[in-house]
């Protein structure tokens, strides 16, 4: 990008460049100061918007493109093996429909999976398309927001033989979980987890635990469920805590986690939770227990 960058300067810097000489400084000093700030202003990297009608059409590595969800989703149903390359050296951002006046977030794993660099999501609200988001920028390369793509994305060729990975999960208890705004200060949750794990289509799945009745301080559910993974490097572990509402269709959030399966290690894990402004809460969490096979075991 730095080498197109500095060929696409901006009218502002090239006119400053071609009639610096005749403005007047008070002085040379501040003529130096201007003319640095200039070369450094010109080797910056920026990204210039353009319309694409295909995939097949050449664009500058400065250019990036952005489609609606529906489009996008179009392209990695009908078109998966184009879409992919060509984001292989081209940049796309996915955004949610005008349409959607609630703010849910689209579901950006199938936009991952393919190599989709920017996926827009709303954070205003906590849903499973934000929780997603947060595992896969929470912790990965410092927080810092930029993930490389794995090779599975990027050589999908030279993974095709990768082994399947079996994901033990059990559920062991929970700790001084929060009580949601719903039930007010002097309520007690009925908390269950929501265990699931997010990635290629076939790798999709999730258990629940039992309820706990009146219990947020130190529920035990001690219960287990096993995942296979074919794609282990694009996964992504979440529990979800919710608060069981009797005939009631929708169970208020309580706290969440995700991670990157490929982080994951074996034996008996703390799990921080955090809340629906995804803020850490002091001694909150759940006490699992996880064991990693492949194949070969």
């Amino acid at each position: 990008f730095s080498d197109n960058g500095q060929r696409h300067q901006s009218r502002f810097s090239k006119y400053l460049n071609r009639h610096s000489s005749s403005l007047m400084f008070k002085d040379n000093e501040c003529n130096k100061e201007i003319r640095e700030g200039l070369e450094r202003y010109n080797r910056c990297i920026y990204i210039v918007a353009r319309k694409l009608k295909s995939l097949d059409e050449e664009c500058l590595r400065v250019n990036i493109t952005s489609f609606s969800e529906d489009k996008a989703l179009t392209f990695c149903k009908k078109d998966s093996h184009n879409f992919k390359r060509y984001l292989k050296d081209n940049l796309i951002r996915v955004y949610p429909p005008p349409t959607n006046i609630a703010s849910g977030n689209l579901q950006p794993m199938p936009f991952w999976t393919h190599g989709v660099q920017l996926v827009a999501l709303n954070y205003q609200i906590t849903d499973r398309g934000s929780i997603l988001n947060e595992g896969m920028f929470r912790e990965q390369n410092g927080g810092c927001g930029y993930v490389l793509k794995p090779p599975v994305v990027m050589r999908p060729e030279d993974c095709r033989n990768e082994e399947t990975l079996t994901l033990k999960i059990t559920v062991l208890s929970g700790h001084f979980l929060p009580k949601p705004d719903e039930i007010g200060i002097q309520g007690c949750i009925n908390p269950y987890v929501v265990v699931s794990i997010d990635g290629v289509d076939e790798d999709r799945s999730y258990m629940k635990t039992r309820r706990i009745s009146r219990n947020g301080l130190n529920p035990e559910f001690n219960q287990e469920e096993t995942f296979s993974i074919t794609k282990p490097d694009l996964a992504i572990l979440m529990f979800e805590v919710r608060h069981y509402l009797p005939k009631s269709s929708s169970h208020p959030f309580v706290a969440a986690a995700a991670f990157p399966v490929s982080s994951i290690r074996s034996g008996t894990r703390w799990v921080d939770l955090w809340d629906d402004s995804r803020r850490p809460v002091e001694n909150c969490g759940l006490l699992v227990n996880v064991q990693l096979m492949d194949d070969k075991e």
